[in-house]
């Protein structure tokens, strides 16, 4: 999530699924991950899928693997297009889009009961708006409830070494994790948590996971959560530090370093 207030639930989508009129204009820069859809493909969750919206909010990506093709929506008439050509790179809970993306025109999308809906390569495809998550979690409730968030759990591949020294520390730690299911940048950092907890395997490291609406709430004002996501290091009940929004290496080598008191 981004240092402004994230406010945009099922509503704010609609207000992100506007592109220019004119085919083939694209606002470059950032797009950040819009995590208040899922993506789904003939009836079933896309795990692969997600939303990236443009900087000035009038443009709305839509990330695939079973479609395939980038999408982007037209909102002001409806039209539906594929990146013709040009890339887009990929980073954390963000898309970079540079000036020579090019977009074409394929048809039109409809909305039905306030959900996007088209049809690609055969493909039935909409865009299902997320139920609130809010309260402490599994790993297993988060899945269910975000399988999009799986693949980074999957192929994440912490560093070994400190793996090893996170499950040779003698002293019990508990990581409280605070983050929103609504953002982006949640969606890549929760998960490598997630691993590196199942890697290391250790009852001297445990982890929470406390899901909150994405706004300031309680429970972020308890933990003086201001940024999402936000793990916090225990030891005793005790602070020791924290990992706010990003780490500084990894996930494992932040640990790491604030359980040895170096962070």
């Amino acid at each position: 999530m981004s240092r402004r207030k994230s406010r945009m639930f099922w509503g704010g989508l609609v207000a992100a699924l506007y592109v220019s009129t004119a085919a083939g204009q694209v606002v470059t820069g950032l797009w950040e991950a819009v995590e208040v859809a899922h993506v789904e493909v003939n009836g079933e969750i896309d795990p692969t899928g997600a939303l990236y919206s443009s900087p000035d909010r009038r443009m709305t990506l839509i990330v695939s693997g079973r479609v395939g093709d980038l999408i982007v929506f037209d909102l002001k008439d409806q039209g539906l297009l594929r990146a013709a050509g040009g890339g887009v790179q990929f980073g954390e809970g963000v898309a970079r889009v540079g000036e020579d993306l090019r977009l074409e025109r394929i048809g039109t999308y409809a909305v039905r009961d306030s959900i996007p809906t088209f049809r690609v390569e055969g493909l039935s495809v909409r865009m299902i708006p997320k139920t609130p998550l809010v309260g402490e979690v599994t790993p297993d409730s988060l899945l269910r409830h975000s399988p999009e968030w799986g693949p980074e759990m999957r192929f994440y591949e912490p560093y070994r070494q400190a793996v090893e020294a996170l499950k040779a520390q003698g002293q019990a730690a508990e990581v409280v994790a605070v983050f929103s299911a609504f953002c982006g940048r949640c969606r890549v950092q929760v998960p490598r948590l997630m691993r590196v907890v199942a890697e290391v395997a250790s009852p001297n490291l445990k982890a929470r996971y406390i899901a909150v609406p994405g706004v300031i709430d309680s429970t972020m004002e308890r933990y003086r959560v201001r940024f999402l996501p936000t793990f916090i290091v225990l030891r005793d009940g005790r602070e020791i530090g924290r990992i706010t929004e990003r780490p500084r290496a990894s996930v494992e080598e932040d640990l790491v370093a604030i359980l040895r008191g170096r962070y």
